[in-house]
C-alpha cells in the first residue's frame, strides 16, 4: 500500500521518501454487522470507482448518527447495510466525508497485519471483537510471519 491516508497506522514514515507497506488481509466474504465492527481497519472498494481500493478505519454502523461540523446541518443516520469509513490522517481523502456512507458489500477484508520491512512489521490494532475473531487465524500464521 502507498500513500498517507492512513498514517500514522500505515505509511506513517511516507514523508521521509516512498515508502510501501505490505498488508496481510483477512477476505470477508459477506461483510455484515457481525464480521464488521467500528474502528476496524479495512479494504474498501471505491463506491465511484471499482478499480480502486482504500484502506480505511469503520467510525460508524447501521443506525449511528454522523454529525456535522458545518452549522444547521442535521445529523446523518448512517442507513441498513452500510458504514462510515475514514482516514487516520485528518487529511487523507477519499472517505466517507466524499462518497457518503459506503454499502458493507463494499468491503473486501479486515487489515490484520503491516510489514514494513523484514524487521519492522506488526499486528494492525482493529476492534476488540475483530481482534478476538482473528486471533485463531494469526496463530496459525504466525510462524509465517516471523520469517518476514
Amino acid at each position: 500500500m502507498t500513500g498517507v491516508a492512513m498514517a500514522p497506522t500505515i505509511n506513517g514514515g511516507a514523508g521521509a521518501g516512498p515508502v510501501k507497506e505490505q498488508l496481510w488481509i483477512r477476505r470477508l466474504e459477506c461483510p455484515s454487522e457481525s464480521n464488521v465492527f467500528n474502528d476496524d481497519v479495512v479494504v474498501v472498494v471505491d463506491p465511484a470507482d471499482d478499480r480502486r481500493k482504500y484502506v480505511r478505519r469503520v467510525s460508524a454502523m447501521p443506525g449511528e448518527e454522523m454529525v456535522s461540523k458545518k452549522n444547521g446541518e442535521p445529523p446523518l443516520v448512517i442507513p441498513e447495510n452500510h458504514c462510515w469509513v475514514t482516514c487516520d490522517n485528518p487529511d487523507g481523502k477519499p472517505d466517507s466525508r466524499w462518497f457518503g456512507p459506503l454499502a458493507l458489500n463494499n468491503i473486501i477484508g479486515r487489515v490484520l497485519y503491516v510489514a514494513r520491512s523484514a524487521t519492522d512489521h506488526a499486528r494492525i490494532r482493529n476492534s476488540d471483537l475483530a481482534m478476538a475473531m482473528d486471533d485463531p487465524i494469526l496463530a496459525v500464521e504466525q510462524p509465517v510471519l516471523h520469517t518476514l
